[in-house]
């Protein structure tokens, strides 16, 4: 038997019930020994990626070993795939999951207020869960962002160890880069596709953002948390802004439509469809893939994750 056989901890013959999928390669890739050593004093079975796309295989077969708890040490990307695993499994909402952020940016993670790999274990411990909804582009999940337009060029332009030394601030100032050059992609953006006098949208657009948990600093109050309201936040960045409008200070009257226009709005399903030849890049919480068009819409409260906790009727015991 293989060492890391060794160190599972079954609940029954043939089952794990607690696994941890470690990405040892995201961020500064540091961290895998303190993740292993850290899990096991917790009785998770340990399952290391080595390339793309193990993530999503590993947490698949989690699943069918009959796991009730996946939790995914790496990056956005990371969690992507663990997410992305599960619904292959028909098993999103069965399983319950748990972010320790070790990767670049985590911004998944800190939206949910998960800024360390402490907070994360802190979390398990505490045992508190929350069900979150889930965006899906066509059959793809996707639980921060889908992106269209520079922002996702800047997904794929930004250098690794830009992104190590500065984390988010290394796509900001990718993003900088590349507007001055940057024409826009020829898009249709239907709102509500299916609906009656739905909405459509047509132009060169600079950014499509479409956010599930992430959302862009705007004055609308909340009833419910973003992350649990069925719906997704959409803006779209219509023209090139001028330079001084991206100085410190500016950026919520940009995104407010002051200076540049832009449009904001909340749906629950959106379909994006390109209007030349070449499929569009897209990233979906910074995994790219390429489509002439996509479906979007959102699964309300559909997956169960150890967050902060908070007496909001999405609290699990």
């Amino acid at each position: 038997m293989d060492g890391q056989a060794d160190e599972r901890r079954t609940t029954r013959a043939g089952g794990v019930d607690r696994v941890l999928v470690c990405n040892p390669a995201s961020g500064s890739g540091d961290h895998a020994e303190e993740i292993r050593a850290r899990a096991l004093e917790r009785e998770f079975d340990v399952r290391e990626t080595e390339t793309a796309g193990d993530a999503r295989r590993l947490a698949r077969e989690a699943a069918a070993d009959g796991a009730s708890l996946v939790a995914v040490a790496g990056g956005d990307g990371t969690v992507n795939e663990v997410v992305h695993g599960l619904v292959d499994a028909d098993a999103l909402e069965a399983v319950d999951v748990a972010v320790i952020p070790t990767g670049t940016a985590n911004l998944f993670a800190r939206q949910l207020g998960i800024d360390d790999v402490d907070r994360g274990f802190d979390l398990l411990d505490q045992g508190r869960r929350r069900r979150i909804d889930v965006g899906f582009a066509d059959d793809r999940p996707f639980v921060n962002t889908c992106l269209a337009g520079i922002s996702a060029e800047a997904n794929t332009s930004t250098p690794g160890e830009l992104k190590r030394r500065l984390g988010p601030l290394a796509y900001v100032l990718t993003t900088l880069r590349l507007l001055p050059e940057y024409d826009g992609i020829p898009l249709r953006v239907t709102l509500e596709p299916g609906v009656p006098e739905s909405e459509t949208w047509r132009g060169d657009a600079l950014l499509v953002l479409i956010g599930n948990a992430f959302r862009l600093p705007s004055v609308r109050r909340r009833d419910r948390p973003s992350t649990e309201d069925g719906l997704l936040e959409v803006t779209i960045l219509e023209e090139r802004p001028d330079p001084e409008t991206l100085e410190e200070g500016r950026l919520s009257r940009l995104l407010e439509g002051d200076l540049t226009p832009v449009t904001r709005l909340e749906v629950s399903s959106l379909s994006i469809e390109g209007l030349e030849e070449e499929p569009v890049t897209f990233s979906l919480d910074g995994e790219l893939v390429s489509a002439t068009a996509l479906e979007i819409d959102v699964r309300e409260r559909c997956l169960s994750l150890y967050v902060e906790s908070t007496t909001d009727a999405g609290e699990l015991s």
